[in-house]
């Protein structure tokens, strides 16, 4: 297919942003089903005596924590009230603008509280860059506020590229995220629920390497509007979705984790079979499906959100307790 009209681009954005987004909730690089899990399981059960070193990461990190967990609520009440953008465009747009001036109160007030932490030598490195990371998506949402006055679908199409590079950034330090948090638990006393922890994050840890990559080939297509390009990414990105269902499946998740667990995976499976629907719809060619499937996503970004917001919980109440 050759370049594509221009709303088929804008189109291929919104669905772009959202492959990139459903990384974040469920994928991981090519090495994670047995690989990953013979590593998750073969880790040396936690210490049992906490050290001066072990206790500051800790407290870093439930700080840390509970402002993301903060901003996943409020990021999940923002997109849960969204419109139907194909019922009334008008409101959708609307909408849009107020979600981007809510998002914008909310990552600025989640960069004050994060400049104020001390983090601990092992976490300086990805305290610093969780700032500049930060900072750069404070500034991407100010830019898309410009855009979206704008009502110039150049200038909006334009804007948001810009989060694809963030997208990208955000891997190696959500990869050093999981590897702090591993180290944590491993410090505490052993018990079911730190050891399903340990092996959950473990598996989240393989996310970077993707999250990177996906920015890196979604920059062309963004270029070009070509959406040819997309087809192989998109069945790339279900293969690997469904390998890690399989691995996800393999965990044994004790009873306290079992329900946040189970969403976990009815989140993996709804992601596969959007992933399925985009796909037709690209080599369709049918945009009003592409318009279709980037309203589903709607709704599984908001649900990503409140899942995320449940791991948060669950760790912090691990690395809180003795």
């Amino acid at each position: 297919m050759a370049r594509t009209p221009r709303i088929a681009r804008v189109a291929v954005l919104m669905c772009a942003v959202l492959l990139a987004a459903l990384v974040g909730l469920a994928c991981t690089k090519s090495s994670t089903d047995k690989e990953a899990q013979a590593d998750a399981t073969s880790r040396p059960a936690t210490a049992t005596q906490p050290t001066e070193e072990s206790l500051a990461l800790n407290e870093y990190l439930v700080q840390a924590l509970q402002i993301d967990r903060d901003m996943s609520r409020r990021v999940s009440e923002a997109i849960g009230e969204l419109p139907n953008p194909q019922q009334d465009p008008q409101a959708f747009i609307t909408a849009v603008v107020a979600l981007d001036q809510s998002l914008s109160a909310s990552v600025n007030a989640a960069l004050a509280l994060l400049e104020r932490l001390t983090p601990p030598a092992e976490a300086t490195t990805y305290h610093r860059d969780l700032l500049a990371v930060s900072e750069s998506l404070s500034q991407w949402l100010s830019d898309l506020s410009d855009a979206l006055d704008s009502r110039d679908e150049t200038t909006i199409v334009a804007a948001f590229q810009g989060i694809i590079g963030i997208l990208g950034d955000l891997g190696p330090i959500a990869e050093e995220a999981q590897q702090l948090t591993i180290r944590a638990l491993q410090a505490k006393p052993a018990s079911p629920l730190r050891t399903y922890l340990i092996d959950a994050a473990t598996l989240r840890a393989s996310n970077a390497n993707l999250l990177a990559e996906l920015s890196e080939r979604l920059q062309p297509l963004l270029s070009t509007g070509n959406t040819d390009d997309v087809i192989p990414l998109v069945e790339d990105l279900i293969e690997r979705l469904t390998r890690f269902q399989d691995a996800w499946g393999a965990l044994e998740p004790p009873p306290e984790a079992q329900a946040l667990h189970e969403r976990q995976a009815e989140g993996i499976s709804a992601s596969i079979a959007l992933e399925e629907k985009l796909l037709t719809a690209f080599r369709d060619q049918d945009v009003e499906a592409l318009l279709t499937a980037s309203q589903s996503s709607i709704a599984l970004s908001n649900d990503a959100a409140l899942v995320s917001a449940g791991w948060t919980d669950l760790l912090i109440q691990e690395l809180s307790a003795p």
